[in-house]
C-alpha cells in the first residue's frame, strides 16, 4: 500500500512542479504562436524582399551575428 501512496505523492509533486511552467508556456504561446493577420502581410512581404535582395547582392557575407537585417 505504501508503494501506491509514494506513486500518488510523486505524481502530485510532479504536477505541482510542472503547472507554473505550463502556465507560463501557454501565456506566451497564445501571443507568439498566433497566425499572422492580414495587416501583417505587407511587412512580411517587405522582409522577404529584403532577404532576397541580401542574398542576391552578397551582403549576407558581411553581416555579423548581432546585426539584424
Amino acid at each position: 500500500m505504501s508503494g501506491a501512496v509514494k506513486k500518488v505523492s510523486l505524481v502530485s509533486s510532479i504536477i505541482a512542479t510542472v503547472k507554473p511552467n505550463l502556465q507560463t508556456f501557454v501565456k506566451y504561446a497564445k501571443v507568439e504562436l498566433t497566425p499572422p493577420k492580414l495587416s501583417d502581410l505587407p511587412e512580411i512581404k517587405n522582409e522577404i524582399s529584403k532577404m532576397i535582395q541580401t542574398a542576391r547582392t552578397g551582403r549576407w557575407k558581411n553581416i555579423t551575428v548581432k546585426v539584424s537585417l
